[in-house]
C-alpha cells in the first residue's frame, strides 16, 4: 500500500476543488468519471459530487492506494475477507470494494 486517501463528499465539485487544492499544497486535480457521480483526486483527497443516496455507501469507506490490485484482493480473501464490488476500471485506474474478516469495508485503488 502506498497511501491512504480521504474521501470527501461535496455538493458542488467545481466550488470544492480550490479548497482541497490549497490543502494539498497546490496539487492539480485528476478528474475521474463514475457512472453515478463525479470525482476529483487532489493529493490525498478524493472529492465526490453526486446524489446523497448514491454516495451514502462510500461516505465512511477508506481508500487504500495499492501498487497491485490483484495482490490486495488476495491478501483480503486469503484471510477471510470478501470482494463486495469489482474489480472495475475508471479513468483513474482499477478499483475494488472489499470487506475484511472483521467486517471493515475498504476501497482499494490501483492507479492507471
Amino acid at each position: 500500500m502506498s497511501e491512504i486517501m480521504t474521501r470527501v463528499v461535496v455538493t458542488n465539485l467545481t466550488e470544492a476543488v480550490p479548497v482541497y487544492r490549497k490543502l494539498a499544497g497546490g496539487a492539480e486535480p485528476q478528474y475521474v468519471e463514475f457512472p453515478a457521480y463525479r470525482a476529483a483526486v487532489i493529493g490525498p483527497f478524493m472529492v465526490l459530487e453526486g446524489s446523497p443516496a448514491e454516495l451514502a455507501r462510500y461516505r465512511d469507506v477508506p481508500i487504500l492506494v495499492v501498487s497491485n490490485l490483484d495482490v490486495a484482493v488476495q491478501a483480503f480473501t486469503q484471510h477471510g475477507g470478501e470482494v463486495l464490488e469489482g474489480p472495475f476500471a475508471t479513468t483513474g485506474g482499477r478499483h475494488i470494494v472489499v470487506k475484511d474478516a472483521d467486517g471493515n469495508t475498504f476501497e482499494c485503488r490501483q492507479t492507471a
